[in-house]
């Protein structure tokens, strides 16, 4: 464009429209398949990569803060380098070479996953070491990802006048492959394949897209040879299978990677590399062994005549186990369908008749129309924790699920001076008129309390009350109530979860 200046005023002249690139359809195809695909990759990785740093760092609000971070970071970094790039060299070629790239530096990263977690662990911790673990496994390969849009508008916008319109449809493109990335990726790759088969599917996949456009615009048939590797790299993903010691069983479900492994005596239920439940092998003992756990046996204590319990949350399904020996027949939810067969094949639960649901315990009590003498809540994670299960809006509903003198049982988890039982008991008194608490695993700065809560009297017989005197639990008060509007039990678990995790790497 021209401007020349008149009466003060700059004007600007039209020029002739002059067209930068010539690009046949077949071309504007593969560039608008170029930006569709980068999309949907950016959140396969960035879903994908959750699961693979999961069982280090688990699956808390700040692994999942880290992912989208570094992310986002590696975007805004790749969009400013493609940006000068596409005005440096504005060709195809170009393209197909930050396809073949990512496509590259994605193939190491199962297979530096573990060592590369481990070492970022170790220097930085739990948190520290989920952000650096995401920087190097995933941030190369993002950066370049952001490199694309920039340079695809650049190829495509071959007229000022219409840039605007250009770059809008490809933005649009863009993000309707970031669509289907996360519904591809969330609702069909995850619960169909392993992490591992999944990434290096999308690295033989961008290294054929790139191998086409050379082949195909270029003219260049050594290109067949990337057309080989990608089509090889999925299937290396065998390779990398790494046994842990004494694993009996492995399934990557859509909330966890699910384990049972035998060691040092045990059965243990491992979900994200965190022990959920365990039984003991040796016969001279009790299989359950769990603290915890035997610590809802208070509940007949409390109601002899109790025949009927909730269980939401089964893990190996020991509480129903436990209890159905003082005759109570428990209905169990959980939201993951793996769990339920390893409770039944690995732990010997759920053989009673127990009836099983696969829904989420909240939206499960709405919608049941009969009541229960007791409802267990254990259904949260080291570092996963479904705070819609640990408010008084749940509460209130749960209540109305109890059978007269019913009583609602949970187990937590907490710190010293956290907050988390302070909390739990407030919101729990907001709704109940009678709450006890009973601590199990005490260490000097954390342990477990299982909460019983009832609008009728908790009374134990003399023996019995004797005998759990030294374990009832006495908290300050100064808890906050949770509320579906506030509740921020995640962010206040998260020492104690750090606390955990540590444990179980060292």
């Amino acid at each position: 464009m021209n401007y020349q200046l008149e009466k003060g005023i700059f004007l600007v002249k039209k020029q002739p429209k002059k067209r930068e690139f010539l690009l046949e359809m077949p071309q504007k195809t593969y560039l608008a398949s170029g930006i569709f695909i980068s999309g949907a990759a950016v959140m396969l990785i960035e879903l994908v990569g959750t699961r693979i740093i999961n069982p280090i760092f688990g699956s808390g609000i700040y692994v999942w803060s880290a992912l989208i971070s570094i992310t986002l970071a590696s975007l805004a970094i790749g969009y400013w380098i493609g940006g000068i790039i596409a005005d440096k060299k504005p060709v195809l070629s170009t393209l197909y070479f930050l396809f073949l790239s990512i496509g590259l530096v994605m193939i190491p990263v199962p297979f530096i996953s573990g060592k590369i977690m481990t070492e970022c662990y170790m220097l930085f911790g739990s948190i520290g070491g989920g952000l650096c673990s995401a920087m190097v496994l995933f941030s190369p390969s993002l950066i370049m990802l952001g490199m694309i849009p920039p340079l695809i508008i650049r190829l495509r916008a071959t007229l000022v006048e219409t840039i605007g319109s250009t770059s809008g449809k490809l933005y649009a493109i863009s993000t309707v492959g970031s669509l289907a990335g996360t519904l591809g990726t969330g609702f069909f790759l995850i619960p169909a394949i392993g992490n591992k088969e999944i990434f290096l599917s999308c690295a033989g996949f961008l290294l054929m897209f790139s191998g086409l456009g050379w082949i195909v615009f270029e003219k260049k048939y050594g290109a067949v040879a990337i057309l080989m590797i990608a089509l090889i790299v999925p299937a290396s993903a065998k390779l990398t299978t790494e046994k842990k010691d004494g694993l009996i069983f492995s399934s990557q479900s859509l909330y966890g990677l699910v384990e049972v492994v035998e060691r040092y005596g045990e059965r243990s239920l491992l979900i994200d590399g965190n022990t959920n439940s365990h039984i003991s092998l040796r016969t001279d003992i009790e299989p359950i062994q769990c603290e915890y756990v035997r610590k809802f046996s208070l509940l007949p204590l409390f109601r002899p005549n109790s025949r009927t319990g909730l269980c939401i949350g089964l893990g190996g399904g020991l509480i129903p186990q436990l209890l159905a020996e003082s005759g109570i027949m428990f209905d169990v939810v959980d939201i993951d369908p793996v769990i339920p067969k390893v409770a039944r094949d690995y732990f010997g639960s759920l053989t009673n008749e127990e009836r099983v649901f696969i829904a989420d315990g909240r939206n499960f009590i709405k919608t049941i129309d009969r009541q229960y003498d007791f409802i267990v809540v254990d259904a949260a994670n080291i570092d996963s924790i479904p705070y819609h299960l640990y408010s008084n809006n749940f509460f209130s509903e749960a209540v109305t699920k109890l059978a007269p003198g019913g009583i609602i049982a949970m187990n937590t988890m907490g710190t010293v001076d956290g907050g988390q039982f302070e909390s739990i008991q407030a919101t729990l008194e907001s709704v109940f008129e009678h709450v006890r608490a009973f601590h199990a695993h005490t260490t000097p700065t954390s342990g477990n309390a299982v909460f019983f809560a009832s609008n009728s009297p908790l009374s134990l017989s003399a023996q019995d009350e004797a005998k759990f005197k030294n374990d009832e639990a006495k908290f300050n008060g100064n808890g906050i109530i949770l509320t579906d509007n506030f509740n921020p039990i995640d962010i206040i678990s998260a020492d104690i979860n750090y606390d955990v995790r540590k444990y179980y790497r060292n």
